[in-house]
């Protein structure tokens, strides 16, 4: 796989990246669908900008959660339009963590 990357080049790796990070945002989407709890920051800064994302342990199906679906299927959507980056982790009291570094593509 690493030598194909290097024959396709950098933009290989970008979508490589946006793919994993799509995915990994599609399963906080089902988190957020089935009733778990988030909590979202969003920092900007000059060349990128940051989301980081907490979902709890626990939950309930009562649980509204349009709003974050629907701001994170947008964001989902446009992927295609930066270099994304995200360092997932589940920690052991069953709190996920998610970041993700958002990136501008070159127009070329």
């Amino acid at each position: 796989v690493f030598e194909q990357l290097l024959v396709l080049g950098p933009q290989a790796c970008t979508c490589r990246q946006t793919m994993v990070t799509a995915s990994r945002i599609d399963w906080v989407i089902c988190q957020l669908q089935l009733g778990r709890l988030m909590r979202m920051t969003m920092s900007t800064h000059a060349d990128r900008t940051t989301l980081k994302l907490v979902l709890a342990p626990g939950g309930n199906a009562t649980q509204q959660n349009g709003l974050a679906v629907a701001w994170l299927e947008h964001l989902r959507g446009t992927l295609d339009q930066t270099a994304a980056v995200d360092h997932g982790h589940r920690k052991s009291t069953g709190e996920a963590f998610v970041a993700v570094t958002l990136r501008p593509v070159p127009v070329q």
